[in-house]
């Protein structure tokens, strides 16, 4: 079985871009957000409900965003590994 798969390497190539791009933007608003939590909360603003949304934000910053962050960023990785290794095949099949 002659089964072949066809990729357009510009259009693979910016979609790894994309994916990079998005998640730098995502990850320079996040530490933004992180910087005025942790400039304003308890300095600035101290009360039970603004001390508990600053544990639950860093928790959830440290635990788990920046390890989505980083699993992102692998997914564009992977995504190049495999646009090379197509295209690599596609040079050695012709």
């Amino acid at each position: 079985m002659n089964e072949s798969v066809s990729i357009r390497p510009g259009a693979a190539i910016e979609d790894v871009k994309q994916i990079e791009n998005i998640v730098k933007d995502i990850e320079e608003c996040l530490s933004v957000l992180n910087n005025v939590i942790e400039k304003n909360i308890p300095e600035n603003l101290e009360t039970d409900w603004s001390v508990a949304l600053k544990e639950s934000w860093t928790k959830a910053y440290n635990e788990s965003i920046q390890g989505v962050m980083r699993e992102m960023t692998l997914s564009a990785s992977n995504l190049q590994m495999a646009i090379d290794r197509a295209i690599e095949y596609s040079k050695a099949e012709n």
